[in-house]
């Protein structure tokens, strides 16, 4: 079944004819003629040609102006249903990127120790591999926030630059109301059905330009849960250990959850956590996409214009010819 998707260029279909009708031979004839001494020469050649030019004059132009006029309409036929599964979820990972981070104090289960930013890259990366349908972003931070990776389905390249990250991309201080604005401010814009953000810090907020309390307010206001996680042990100097009463606000204000970690294991755990109470969650979309069948008729109306300027040439050339002979 054929439909046009802009119909109501149809009624373009009679204009050229009509123009001709009320427009076309308007005024005095006497003014607008032109005295040739060979008139009785001009009006045996154009005897000739009379039945030619009608044809091309009326025909021709009639047709091309007809599929020209349909191409425009554009055509369409459906093609056939098809499923798309779509997101219905937003989630942003928000890590921690200070030079606290650095520290070597995550020993694994078989003995081995790594810095906590490698603990983290590794649980991330594992909890990344486990999802599907969701769009994931990364926001870094430190002394400053910056959206790292913009929300993508494109998860082997999202663990491509998550692997990339380092310790001291954005300063040693951390801005934790930063990065938390920064995220809200990005899942605000989203037309997924749930957000989601999920706060990885080992320190506590000693930079930026936004507050937490404000960070938190912004958060709320735009609807995303935010999950919180502190990493490190604890410390005797409040201001090198984690801040749990503003990581378990956060969680407790948005709908999430706040864990605390003190290892490799500890971060697995927490991660999957998360995926569990976030479950995987896709919507199909079913679409008929519509095939265009406008290129077939503007080729005929193409052609045959062309083939009107052809006759219109071979007509001056036959004129031509006339005079000389």
């Amino acid at each position: 079944m054929i439909r046009f998707a802009f119909p109501f260029l149809l009624f373009l279909l009679p204009l050229p004819f009509l123009m001709r009708r009320f427009f076309a031979g308007r005024g005095n004839g006497l003014e607008s003629a032109v005295k040739v001494p060979f008139f009785y020469e001009v009006k045996a050649i154009s005897s000739k040609m009379r039945p030619v030019y009608r044809f091309r004059r009326v025909s021709l132009f009639g047709v091309a102006w007809l599929f020209l006029v349909l191409a425009a309409a554009r055509p369409q036929t459906p093609s056939g249903m098809q499923s798309y599964s779509v997101p219905v979820r937003d989630l942003m990972l928000i890590l921690d990127v200070s030079g606290s981070m650095r520290q070597r104090d995550f020993v694994s289960q078989d003995g081995s120790v790594s810095d906590r930013l490698s603990a983290v890259k590794a649980a991330a990366d594992t909890f990344i591999r486990s999802r599907k349908g969701d769009r994931i972003g990364i926001i870094l931070f430190a002394g400053q926030a910056s959206l790292y990776v913009p929300l993508t389905v494109d998860y082997p390249t999202l663990r491509e630059m998550l692997a990339a990250a380092q310790v001291g991309l954005l300063g040693g201080m951390t801005a934790i109301g930063d990065a938390l604005g920064l995220a809200a401010e990005h899942l605000g814009k989203s037309e997924a059905k749930q957000k989601t953000a999920v706060l990885l810090t080992d320190g506590v907020n000693n930079a930026g330009a936004l507050m937490p309390p404000d960070a938190l307010k912004k958060a709320v206001k735009e609807g995303v849960r935010v999950y919180t996680i502190g990493a490190g042990k604890p410390s005797a100097v409040p201001s090198e250990s984690v801040d749990v009463v503003l990581l378990g606000q956060i969680a407790r204000e948005t709908g999430g959850r706040f864990y605390t970690v003190e290892d490799p294991q500890g971060l697995q755990d927490a991660y999957e956590r998360i995926s569990e109470a976030e479950p995987l969650s896709e919507t199909d979309v079913y679409l008929m996409p519509q095939k265009e069948l406008y290129p077939y008729p503007l080729f005929i109306s193409l052609c045959l214009f062309s083939l009107n300027v052809f006759i219109a040439a071979a007509k001056r050339l036959w004129a031509k010819g006339g005079e000389n002979g």
